[in-house]
């Protein structure tokens, strides 16, 4: 793999299988609280309470359950569940959402590299661009300068990721970021990797979902919406949509790289329903495809 990766795992003694992540909390809240968590953990479990997510990362044993209140949280990594776990948010009526976002990340954000799987519940991912100070010239010219943090935010390089009820919001185009030298990427399946989403939003990246050979990506009740283009995905990898829109893309909706033999086509989602599409390994169901600017599906004969 060519992607520069941090690696965050803990090198403490203590591993915690159940963490729930709160600054302050009132007795209410902390009732509240309770209930949930009565709902997904044994009744004689031990849990332990830590101010910050990085901090929950960096004590958790893999397989872990970490539980996140409202709040923004900066992490370089999943650390110690990149081999599986969770992080589910925790934000009751009226509370704010859940948010993480990258602090000292790589060219990799969030990795999940596991025989088992990861899962990500109710939380809003959020990429914050890098920040470089203008040179004279371009303070005449008041031009400011930003460039893309972490290009790929969820990379999947083997075993199952789940989210569900998660947002990826990347950075609008307009944004001074030059994506000419490289992409930006909301998930990224490679050859073992399996996403299964439901009830999600993917906004605003070069790419929003990267499926690889032999990947494979389940998406349901989801929309991909602002991205250059909402998927990409080359022969041999598989994909499921059913009630997903794909939406305002500045080229495609979908891209298929498939073999040189193959003839280039534009067109609707008919291109992907047809019976040689589905023994493929393409299950279309329900997808809705509107204003992409190039068009909505496109089948090409060039590596991606």
């Amino acid at each position: 793999n060519k992607h520069k990766l941090i690696k965050n795992r803990s090198t403490s003694r203590i591993e915690e299988s159940n963490i729930l992540v709160v600054d302050t909390f009132t007795a209410e809240q902390l009732k509240s609280d309770l209930e949930f968590l009565g709902s997904r953990i044994d009744g004689t479990e031990s849990i332990k309470i830590v101010p910050s997510l990085q901090e929950a990362l960096e004590r958790c044993k893999m397989e872990a359950k970490i539980f996140v209140k409202p709040g923004i949280h900066k992490i370089s990594g999943l650390g110690n569940l990149e081999e599986g776990g969770s992080i589910i948010g925790i934000n009751h009526v009226d509370e704010a959402p859940v948010v993480i976002e990258p602090k000292d990340a790589g060219d990799v954000w969030l990795v999940a590299n596991t025989e088992k799987s990861v899962l990500l519940e109710n939380i809003l991912i959020r990429v914050i661009p890098k920040w470089t100070p203008p040179t004279s010239s371009e303070v005449e010219e008041s031009i400011s300068v930003q460039e893309a943090a972490s290009p790929i935010v969820l990379l999947v390089l083997r075993g199952k990721l789940y989210l569900d009820t998660v947002a990826l919001e990347g950075f609008p185009s307009d944004h001074g970021i030059s994506c000419d030298e490289q992409e930006t990427v909301g998930i990224k399946a490679l050859e073992q990797g399996i996403v299964v989403a439901k009830n999600c939003r993917v906004n605003n990246f070069i790419s929003g979902m990267v499926v690889r050979e032999q990947a494979k990506l389940q998406m349901d009740a989801s929309k991909i919406s602002n991205c250059i283009v909402g998927i990409e995905t080359n022969p041999g990898g598989v994909f499921k949509l059913s009630s997903v829109s794909i939406e305002k893309c500045q080229k495609f909706g979908i891209i298929v790289y498939a073999t040189s033999q193959v003839t280039p086509n534009i067109g609707g989602i008919e291109l992907l329903q047809s019976e040689e599409s589905v023994k493929n390994g393409f299950d279309i169901t329900e997808v809705t495809l509107q204003d992409c600017h190039a068009g909505q599906i496109c089948i090409c004969n060039e590596a991606a």
